[in-house]
């Protein structure tokens, strides 16, 4: 029997694959830029006259308008006037003049002194004037004048002049006049370059200057006096060196006076 071949079945055709649709791209926002901040207009020039005019209550000092271009020859050279705006910048720069400092009193020393007792530790440098009711000790360094109504104690350095009651020096460095309306007293190793002023005075130390005491001097056997010496009297221990006149002009008996005396009865 003849086999019969199967029938071919037809396979179905593919659907056609349709592509998806591309969706659309947003346009995009237009920015709108912001506006500008308004500029503000300049503040209107004040007037010439009145804006540079002499303040007389701060003590501030600005030229006049018509005197600064009087000064700068009307800027002829530079291009014809100078606009007055230009003219109150410079008056504006102009610096105010510094208020007159009034002049500090001298302290009296005629009033009594207090009992407070200030000091200027070693290590301490004062650039300046120093005041005191008080006492001080100067174990530092002082660049300037001292005046205290106290007694005055020194074994550092002064460069400047002392005044004081009392003052009391030793070991210590001196450059300038020493005053003292009471006693001074130099210990040894002590150097002072300046003139000596006092109702009396020990000299341990060396001092370079005159000695005017209205009362005693004692020069002790370590003492080295380089000038002139007026006392009432002087008392010069064997090794004091001295380079210098010893008047003894505040004695009660005067020798001028004395010869003078003489003379006549001869």
């Amino acid at each position: 029997t003849p086999v019969m071949p199967e029938p071919v079945v037809a396979m179905p055709e593919p659907a056609p694959v349709m592509p998806e649709p591309v969706a659309a791209m947003p346009e995009p926002t237009p920015v709108i830029p912001e506006p500008a901040p308004a500029i503000p207009a300049p503040a209107p020039v004040p007037d010439i006259m009145t804006a540079n005019s002499i303040n007389t209550e701060r003590g501030e000092l600005k030229m006049d308008a018509n005197s600064m271009m009087a000064g700068m020859g009307m800027m002829s050279g530079m291009g014809g006037m100078m606009p007055a705006q230009d003219v109150a910048m410079a008056t504006a720069a102009t610096p105010a003049a510094a208020p007159a400092t009034a002049p500090v009193a001298e302290m009296s020393m005629d009033e009594p002194a207090t009992d407070e007792t200030g000091m200027i530790c070693e290590g301490m440098v004062i650039n300046g004037d120093v005041s005191a009711t008080g006492s001080l000790d100067v174990i530092g360094t002082v660049n300037g004048n001292i005046t205290i109504r106290g007694k005055l104690s020194v074994s550092g350095s002064i460069t400047g002049d002392s005044k004081a009651s009392e003052i009391f020096a030793d070991s210590a460095k001196i450059t300038g006049e020493v005053v003292s309306t009471g006693a001074v007293k130099i210990g040894q190793e002590t150097v002072i370059i300046g003139n000596i002023s006092a109702t009396s005075a020990v000299v341990a130390g060396a001092v370079k200057g005159d000695i005017d005491v209205r009362g005693p001097v004692i020069l002790d056997t370590s003492a080295i006096v380089m000038g002139d010496i007026k006392s009432k009297s002087v008392q010069i221990n064997n090794g004091a060196v001295i380079e210098g006149h010893c008047s003894q002009c505040y004695a009660e008996v005067s020798p001028t006076s004395f010869f003078s005396s003489m003379k006549g009865k001869a």
